[in-house]
């Protein structure tokens, strides 16, 4: 649920309604339904939350359970927040450490240890609603949700639809436990490979391909932080305003100047 209002959160609007698209694996009525029950339970908890109602949706029988949610939601009067409004000089801050993908991919493997899985789950239950209600406040320009398409790609879509570039410091990315020691053992998710086509767009200040959170900067996130351009007078107030509400951030580079070839598309300077 947190997953697939994300990016309403992004947007700056509010979540009226929600529809379930539900895939039951086939099986015996009784145990259906509990399970169907459990999968609801948290999602209706997280939707009273935000203030909208589950209104419907579809429910199917197949191999294997799954569930998502269609998010319907109001703008408001105010026009959509948008990525492309990056300035030059903003400082990148990312709200929630990066990892899901490969920690969920470990899980997958039974290489999940017990004490990485309550922080991978603490940070995908953690709403994004709450820093995002504090972007008007901080006339914070671009933002977006980091997701499927990982630190990396998300970055770029920003930069090309704001015509800038940007610097990255690796040591100020944050990463959950357990990601580091399971991207240096070669856990991956499935759709990390394809994530590095965004490696094209990236200049590395010294070789790090093999350093954990170089190739974290590819990991699908689910749940995932949002990632802001904050101007740097306002950036220490807003992370202290996080920090104060118990949400994480980190300061990981900053946007830089106007893309120069716009056929080229936008740069990442690592370092």
């Amino acid at each position: 649920m947190l997953n697939s209002a994300s990016d309403v959160f992004a947007l700056g609007a509010q979540p009226l309604a929600a529809l379930a698209m539900i895939t039951i694996p086939v099986g015996k009525p009784a145990p259906q339904e509990e399970l169907m029950y459990q999968l609801l339970a948290g999602s209706l908890e997280e939707l009273k939350r935000m203030g909208a109602t589950l209104v419907g949706g579809h429910t199917i029988e197949g191999p294997q359970m799954s569930i998502g949610f269609t998010i319907v939601a109001d703008q408001g009067d105010g026009p959509p927040r948008t990525k492309g409004r990056l300035r030059e000089g903003d400082r990148l801050v990312l709200t929630k450490p990066l990892g899901t993908g490969v920690l969920l991919a470990a899980h997958m493997r039974a290489q999940c240890k017990a004490e990485w899985m309550k922080p991978l789950l603490a940070s995908m239950l953690e709403t994004n609603q709450t820093a995002a209600a504090l972007v008007d406040e901080f006339d914070i320009a671009g933002v977006t949700d980091v997701t499927g398409f990982a630190l990396a790609g998300h970055l770029l879509e920003m930069l090309n639809a704001s015509g800038r570039n940007a610097r990255l410091h690796l040591n100020d990315v944050p990463l959950l436990p357990g990601t580091a020691e399971l991207i240096a053992a070669g856990v991956e998710s499935t759709l990390a490979p394809a994530n590095r086509s965004a490696e094209a767009a990236i200049q590395q200040k010294g070789n790090f391909h093999n350093v954990p959170a170089y190739r974290a900067l590819f990991d699908p996130q689910t749940s995932g932080g949002l990632l802001l351009g904050v101007g740097p007078d306002r950036v220490d107030a807003f992370c202290n305003r996080l920090a104060e509400l118990g949400i994480s951030s980190a300061v990981i580079g900053e946007v830089t100047d106007l893309v120069k070839d716009a056929t080229a598309g936008a740069m990442i300077v690592v370092e």
